[in-house]
């Protein structure tokens, strides 16, 4: 937190830093700061190297046009920032006017200073004062022509001459707003998503084709298809009970969490806020404890996976199915794999190309595209909630390899649960209690608090095995409602009633428990522990009843509510907003112009609104260009295959029976 003296304030707002004051204009305060530019200029072009010689003349010539009151002088430094308003308050940034500053432009015919072209500076200053209270970050336009470090000297030596403050960094950061050219990256990347839009584009037309003429394409050649796939999104009908409406309303509820959580908690993703000190007020509240334990959340969908793995393996086998585990590995690898790679290349090439700002380049690329380019292989191996967690590409990347981690092991569970039913459980119970001891060491080894979070989530949250428990009750889940058929169970109203409390208090408990120790700070680790070993485990097991219970006949009004077909094209777009979700929050942060003012309900109303309809929105296309084709061309591959091998049964069976010599003998009689 920047604090002030009154000195400070009274002669930087009504002094040199304030472009708006009245006071600017005047001759006091402008010879105040350039009164003795001549020299200052004289001695700093004898220390710069030669091409950096056209930098020091033209902030020469705009400081003599500043004093002679030139009007394009005059907008020039308008363009600068001052001491921010709220430094008590936290605010510690002002940027100036970039787009103003962006736009100037002063032709010249002096030799020694050519064209003045501009760019946007970050000046990170602070007092010369013994105490050196008093720091911020201003925005001031400078000639293009200058390196950071040409800026910092001049304004440094300009700064401690005359107003007693210094700048903090040799080498401060400027943009001038120009993009860079494509190259060869990407324009490769270009290729490949023109490529993929003439495939699209044909297997539209197919389609439409088919259409008119009221026939039945190939599968294959509809993979693609738009239409095709905005049916499936939109209008197709999932069939049967055995589709489990409850999950989509669980699903919707549970990413819009997630969503809401990275908006509240993205601060440190936000350049410049008015009263950031506020926030440290909210992380007292009870809205704070409810947002900051959305990761719960991550828990439910750790939950449905299993729950649908487990369910579809054992409907298959029951009805004579195989089980094939390459095709069950490549399964889920097509269904990560497209629209994570595309968003990963998006990422890398067009990113930058799509706004501009002061801190617009510098945002982008420590936020996304630095991680991305450093370790995007990290993401595609799914190793990256173990190798280099905190610097991951995309903010799901490490849910999705802690998944792909456990699709991998889940064969080793399924099949033995399939022979032995629930004499395997003590198996799974064993792994997840396992799991959770390993959590309560690390807790009480390191001694945890809540107030830590930064410190413990990495080690507790990020690796497979500390994880592991959710996975297990959700295959226990899976289990116990194939072995009840999916059918209507009479459970009594009065034991309906008790679990549907017991369901919704474990879930509040988990969720909200730990707000005394956010609202007083409280270092009690040994409470910590006991919540990190139990709270996962409890929020499973409440929405493993509520799942179990919307599909079994005793959900009354929650699976009427879950189930209504709202939500069913939002539960398939979750996967796209999951991946969408934090670039676009990034995105709308990245270009910002000026401070904002944080509120619990501005951040909900115009950032989690914005940045979970923006995603879903984008979801759409992703849903039909990404996620569905490949799928589509296997469920094609399959069908095939299918057909196939029934031809060879039913001809084989033919034959057989042909074979029997009964049969052969009465074919010889007859004829």
């Amino acid at each position: 937190m920047a604090s002030v003296n009154l000195c400070s304030i009274f002669v930087l707002t009504f002094g040199i830093f304030a472009p708006t004051s009245g006071f600017l204009w005047d001759n006091y305060n402008v010879n105040r700061l350039f009164g003795n530019y001549d020299d200052i200029f004289d001695e700093i072009i004898t220390q710069v190297a030669e091409p950096d010689k056209l930098c020091v003349n033209q902030f020469k010539y705009f400081v003599e046009n500043l004093i002679d009151e030139t009007e394009w002088a005059v907008k020039f430094l308008d363009t600068w920032g001052k001491m921010p308003a709220g430094l008590r308050s936290g605010n510690s940034v002002d940027f100036g006017h970039y787009d103003q500053c962006m736009e100037i432009q002063q032709e010249t015919s002096i030799p020694e200073v050519q064209t003045i072209k501009t760019q946007h500076c970050q000046l990170p200053v602070r007092d010369l004062t013994i105490h050196k209270k008093t720091a911020f970050v201003m925005g001031i336009c400078a000639p293009r022509s200058c390196r950071g470090e040409i800026v910092s000297k001049i304004m440094d030596a300009f700064l401690q001459e005359n107003v007693k403050y210094e700048v903090t960094e040799r080498d401060v950061k400027c943009t001038d707003g120009t993009k860079e050219e494509f190259g060869d990256f990407e324009w490769s990347v270009t290729g490949v998503f023109i490529a993929l839009g003439v495939i699209v584009v044909i297997s539209t037309f197919y389609d439409f084709v088919k259409k008119c003429q009221e026939e039945k394409g190939s599968s294959v050649l509809l993979s693609f298809s738009v239409y095709h796939n905005l049916d499936k999104l939109f209008y197709k009908p999932y069939g049967g009970r055995e589709t489990f409406d409850c999950i989509n309303g669980i699903r919707v509820l549970s990413m819009a969490w997630i969503v809401m959580l990275h908006c509240y908690g993205s601060v440190q993703y936000i350049p410049a806020i008015y009263n950031k000190n506020d926030i440290a007020e909210f992380k007292k509240t009870l809205g704070y404890t409810f947002n900051v334990h959305g990761d719960l959340a991550s828990d439910t969908f750790l939950l449905l996976t299993p729950f649908l793995i487990t369910y579809g393996f054992m409907k298959t086998k029951e009805k004579g199915g195989s089980f094939n585990i390459l095709k069950f590995y490549l399964h889920r690898y097509l269904r990560i794999m497209p629209l994570f790679g595309a968003i990963i290349l998006i990422v890398l090439a067009f990113f930058k190309y799509l706004g501009d700002g002061p801190v617009y380049d510098a945002v982008i690329e420590t936020t996304l595209e630095e991680k991305c380019r450093e370790y995007y292989w990290t993401s595609l191996l799914f190793i990256q909630n173990y190798y280099n967690p905190l610097n991951e590409c995309i903010a799901p990347s490490w849910y999705l390899s802690m998944d792909m981690q456990l699709v991998l092991v889940t064969p080793l569970f399924l099949l033995p649960l399939r022979k032995y039913g629930y004499r395997f459980m003590p198996v799974m119970i064993i792994v997840t209690l396992i799991s959770g001891v390993n959590v309560f060491r690390l807790c009480l080894m390191h001694k945890f608090t809540f107030m830590e979070r930064d410190e413990w989530y990495e080690m507790l949250s990020y690796p497979t095995h500390n994880r592991i428990g959710v996975w297990m009750i959700g295959m226990g889940l899976g289990y116990a409602l194939f072995m009840s058929k999916n059918k209507r169970m009479g459970i009594p109203k009065a034991i309906q009633f008790v679990l549907w409390i017991l369901s919704f208090g474990t879930m509040a408990t988990a969720v909200l428990s730990p707000f005394p120790f956010y609202r007083d700070a409280s270092p009690d680790f040994i409470y910590f522990a006991f919540y990190q070993l139990l709270h996962r485990w409890m929020w499973a097991f409440s929405v493993a009843w509520i799942i179990y219970a919307c599909c079994t006949g005793n959900g009354g009004v929650i699976n009427w509510i879950l189930s209504v077909s709202l939500w069913r094209p939002f539960a398939k777009l979750s996967y796209g907003i999951l991946l969408l979700h934090y670039p676009v929050a990034i995105l709308m942060r990245a270009g910002m112009r000026t401070p904002v003012y944080w509120t619990p309900f501005g951040v909900f109303s115009q950032y989690f609104m914005a940045v979970w309809g923006f995603s879903a929105m984008l979801a759409v296309p992703c849903y039909a260009l990404f996620e569905v084709p490949l799928s589509n061309i296997e469920a094609s591959i399959d069908r095939k295959l299918e057909e196939q091998r029934t031809r060879k049964n039913n001809e084989k069976n033919f034959l057989k029976f042909f074979s029997i010599p009964r049969i052969r003998h009465s074919m010889r009689t007859r004829f």
